[in-house]
């Protein structure tokens, strides 16, 4: 049985781009050199991520657009669960909480916990950081995205960790981390733009 080989988290990152641009247009073939015109990665960098797609390029006409979206979709969007919960309804993750599939496309907002009464009269329910641990574990989702901002969480990572959620998505300002056992991606919309700026600046 061939080993499978584990695609780096940056590689990952980027292919996320390359997907943006892939479905934005209507090529049937498309070149490294538009995917660096799009996305900032240099061409050597790109053909060594799609490397790992194994889909041949053709000289003259780079590679086969439909193909490629197949196998981006297939590796990042992956074949298991697409459910999600939300952390804390405060700042992103209110805007995430009144438009799921607008901001989360095809994955599943299934529930929000903040520290509210339960509230079910909105397109996703509401339940008090108290059912954490009776809900996640039925439910079998394994992703969370983190809106809270207090001292409270550490207690609310502790019990996600302890519930089986295995990935999770920071949306506040803080740092925050758990230990090996959850990979977490801290997300800054500001630290975001300082970069855009210094980039356009330099």
């Amino acid at each position: 049985m061939q080993k499978q080989i584990k695609i780096p988290l940056p590689t990952l990152k980027r292919y996320s781009k390359y997907l943006m641009v892939l479905e934005s247009i209507s090529d049937t073939w498309v070149s490294t050199t538009l995917l660096n015109l799009y996305t900032d990665s240099l061409p050597i960098t790109i053909r060594k991520d799609l490397a790992y797609l194994s889909i041949k390029g053709t000289p003259q006409k780079g590679y086969p657009r439909v193909k490629l979206i197949k196998k981006i979709e297939k590796i990042i969007r992956g074949e298991t669960t697409r459910d999600l919960i939300l952390i804390g309804s405060w700042g992103l993750g209110d805007i995430i909480l009144k438009q799921p599939k607008i901001y989360l496309k095809e994955y599943n907002l299934r529930v929000c916990f903040d520290y509210v009464d339960n509230k079910i009269d909105g397109l996703i329910p509401i339940y008090p950081m108290e059912r954490l641990k009776d809900l996640i574990p039925r439910l079998g989702i394994k992703t969370a995205i983190f809106s809270i901002n207090s001292d409270k969480s550490d207690k609310v990572l502790s019990i996600l960790k302890e519930t089986g959620i295995k990935g999770i998505i920071n949306i506040n300002q803080s740092i925050i981390s758990v230990d090996d056992s959850v990979k977490i991606i801290n997300y800054s919309l500001i630290n975001s733009v300082h970069e855009l700026i210094g980039h356009i600046e330099s």
